[in-house]
């Protein structure tokens, strides 16, 4: 299935000035009303949030209650305040729960795996487990950053999903069989930075310095994009919808628009050598890398 229903519709630009292309600043709530409507209309179950995401939970608690049909994955980060890894987890879930205006969420991850797999871990795999237990989460899992957190957070403790980074430039967890890996523990995932914050999308001519290192990797995906007779837009999505490992596509937009543009490219084929596509520079396909505040001019 590479139609919309495999989307995930990311909000951190409800609430967060997010994405190395964005110029506008977080979505205002009108432009989020129509991009809700929009999903709704395409088929799309899925929202993607945090607790981390700025006003994005607020926002959907006004437009996406419990009647609009939708299913929420969220995620909460235990360090808080100075207070004990559990006990800020729970009280950062008692506020996003307050937020979103619903008894319980579909998915609930801890936004920093490393917490997980630190000397608090198994107290905080506990109390997330409970979470599940208690009916307040349908299901629980962990965000990470590479194949090693995520092969070494599943073999430690038991967790429904895994969101983890993945994208034309950024292939390690297919290249390094974590995604096989995952599949056979019976882990469901979820690919986020499809777009690497939209930077696979960027105009070349106005990359910043501190971005100079992508400009090669960005030409090669230009360059196959052509030779395809795509957009680069359809090539990088065709590269996600073809790894069948993903259950979720987690796809941020600025305006519903631009969601029907993404709906349209995701059904769109594409092929390609992928693997002469990937990056293996980590100051390009790691966002934590990028200076901070980082923004490519139009």
């Amino acid at each position: 299935m590479n139609g919309p229903q495999r989307l995930a519709l990311g909000t951190a630009q409800f609430g967060l000035d997010y994405g190395v292309t964005n110029r506008a600043g977080p979505v205002s709530e009108a432009a989020a009303s129509e991009v809700l409507a929009r999903a709704r209309a395409l088929g799309i179950e899925w929202l993607d949030t945090a607790a981390a995401y700025g006003t994005a939970e607020t926002v959907l608690g006004r437009l996406a209650g419990p009647a609009s049909g939708f299913r929420i994955c969220t995620k909460v980060v235990s360090a808080a305040d100075g207070a004990g890894p559990v006990q800020a987890a729970q009280r950062q879930f008692e506020a996003s729960l307050a937020r979103l205006g619903r008894n319980g969420v579909d998915v609930l991850m801890i936004h920093d795996a490393q917490q997980l797999l630190g000397t608090q871990g198994a107290a905080l795999y506990r109390w997330l487990a409970a979470q599940s237990e208690a009916g307040r989460a349908q299901a629980i899992g962990a965000s990470v950053y590479d194949g090693a957190q995520a092969l070494a957070l599943t073999e430690r403790f038991r967790l429904d999903w895994i969101q983890l980074p993945l994208n034309v430039l950024d292939q390690r967890a297919l290249a390094d069989g974590t995604l096989a890996e995952l599949k056979s523990r019976g882990v469901s995932v979820q690919a986020r930075s499809a777009l690497l914050q939209g930077l696979l999308l960027a105009d070349l001519h106005h990359l910043p310095a501190a971005l100079a290192a992508a400009r090669a990797p960005l030409a090669r995906v230009r360059t196959a994009a052509a030779a395809a007779g795509v957009s680069p837009l359809v090539l990088a999505l065709a590269f996600v919808a073809g790894v069948a490992e993903i259950d979720l596509i987690v796809l941020g937009v600025e305006s519903a628009s631009q969601l029907d543009e993404c709906a349209r490219a995701l059904g769109t084929p594409a092929d390609t050598r992928w693997r002469e596509l990937a990056c293996d520079d980590l100051t390009v396909i790691d966002p934590r890398r990028w200076p901070a505040g980082v923004r490519i001019a139009a």
